[in-house]
């Protein structure tokens, strides 16, 4: 599937060293809400970490488009 706009914001705000708590303030939402969408990304990447999900969108890149 393709990533929703806050995904892939989210991606690359992840891809830039943010942390989780300043990615939900510079996208005005909460923190708990970052970590939903990162719960969907993991799952829509099928991969288990963070970590991974940035390597697989780099393997991947059409994800982003």
């Amino acid at each position: 599937r393709k990533l929703t706009q806050t995904e892939k914001r989210i991606v690359g705000l992840l891809a830039e060293g943010m942390a989780l708590k300043e990615i939900a303030r510079i996208l005005s939402i909460s923190y708990g809400t970052v970590r939903w969408h990162l719960v969907n990304l993991r799952s829509a990447c099928a991969v288990r970490t963070t970590r991974e999900i940035l390597l697989h969108i780099k393997a991947i890149p059409n994800l982003l488009g």
